[in-house]
């Protein structure tokens, strides 16, 4: 296999577009988790939902667990950027674009994914959605942090 391209398993940051236009609609058009009426089964939510969620607080609750699914795969990118770097797999200048373009793609989730989450509507699933908000947005800081550090450490070795 290749291992020149770090990001050739990474999928582009997907569902950000359908959230904006979702968002635009009043609602979201992902994935329908079912409401309180219809029942929740077993696969369908988190195992950390201990009861029934309203519509909005489940749809919110799927959407947010699906920008946690795109940032372990930008997650896993970096990794594989600085793993190819470690391994003089991958040139300096190589890792600094494909760690540029996963850069990219953290900022656009984050813009127009995570900062566009509403909370402030939702009744019975309000506190644990902001609360996992702020987790995925902690961890999006920690991300750019660590692509900051890889960056400095690019820099670095082309000027050897």
């Amino acid at each position: 296999p290749d291992r020149g391209d770090p990001l050739r398993q990474v999928p582009p940051v997907s569902g950000i577009a359908s959230a904006m236009a979702a968002d635009e609609a009043g609602g979201c058009s992902s994935s329908r988790i079912p409401t309180k009426s219809e029942g929740v089964p077993p696969d369908a939510s988190p195992k950390s939902w201990d009861r029934l969620l309203s519509g909005r607080s489940a749809e919110m609750m799927a959407q947010l667990a699906g920008f946690n699914k795109q940032l372990d795969a930008l997650d896993e990118a970096i990794g594989n950027i600085e793993a190819s770097l470690n391994a003089n797999r991958l040139a300096p200048g190589q890792a600094r674009d494909s760690l540029a373009q996963v850069e990219a793609q953290l900022d656009k989730l984050q813009c127009h994914g995570l900062d566009s989450i509403d909370t402030f509507d939702l009744q019975s699933g309000k506190q644990e959605a902001k609360s996992r908000r702020k987790s995925l947005t902690n961890r999006g800081e920690v991300m750019h942090e660590r692509i900051e550090d890889l960056f400095v450490r690019i820099k670095e070795l082309l000027q050897k």
